[in-house]
């Protein structure tokens, strides 16, 4: 039906063998958002982690968005977690890059300091917080 999830096996399976798929590096928070469950607490656990969807249209981000994006991808939707950089955020970061602002790290930098602003107005984003999609932009060169 039109929203069902489908796994489909590659290899002719056993009746009754365990299948296993992987959600990724994800944080709890985006873990239960998406999936609706979370993993047993890490020792890391305590940092802050942020997690959230930029949606399309409306959102008081779209400006933000419509200055370093091209007009393609703009509107779509970027998840962004702070365990890891999301495909959607890659994506975006690398339409940036190609054809909109040019300036990648300038624009993960105003998002992130936008989206900490809404929860903290009277402090200063701490980007070592945050700093994890940063650094993997700049392991796949987007930054």
């Amino acid at each position: 039906s039109a929203g069902a999830m489908v796994l489909e096996a590659t290899k002719d399976l056993p009746a009754g063998a365990e299948v296993c798929i992987s959600y990724g590096t994800l944080s709890n928070a985006m873990l239960f958002r998406t999936y609706g469950f979370t993993l047993p607490s890490e020792d890391d656990e305590d940092v802050p982690r942020l997690s959230c969807l930029v949606l399309p249209g409306g959102t008081a981000l779209q400006h933000l968005l419509k200055r370093h994006l091209p007009a393609s991808h703009a509107g779509r939707v970027l998840e962004l977690d702070s365990s890891g950089l999301h495909p959607s955020m890659a994506t975006a970061l690398a339409a940036c890059a190609d054809g909109g602002s040019r300036r990648p790290r300038a624009f993960l930098e105003d998002l992130l300091t936008a989206l900490c602003e809404r929860y903290h107005p009277d402090k200063q984003p701490r980007w070592q917080d945050a700093n994890e999609p940063c650094q993997d932009a700049q392991r796949v060169k987007l930054c």
